[in-house]
């Protein structure tokens, strides 16, 4: 079983993206590094605050998942390639 284990969400700005999600969702602040970076508590998930220096999604969001195995994972989703490339189609 895989579940959602952090969301990088690139912003522009961290202090008012932290601000506006405790503000808003009520998350809790886990770790804030200045302007870099910040995890908020989202639970079962953390959603992770890149900002411009940190950002290593060339500014799209991004998901990490926790898996059991990771080389079991890696294959099954080599195994489903050919969906992969459907949906990555779909979104272009």
């Amino acid at each position: 079983m895989s579940e959602i284990g952090n969301v990088l969400y690139p912003v522009p700005d961290v202090g008012k993206a932290v601000a506006f999600y405790s503000a808003a969702l009520g998350l809790g602040v886990k770790f804030q590094d200045g302007e870099r970076y910040a995890a908020l508590d989202g639970g079962r998930a953390t959603l992770a605050l890149a900002g411009p220096e940190e950002d290593v999604t060339g500014g799209k969001p991004a998901a990490s998942f926790k898996v059991a195995d990771v080389a079991q994972a890696v294959t099954a989703l080599r195994r489903s390639e050919e969906h992969t490339s459907e949906l990555q189609s779909h979104h272009d």
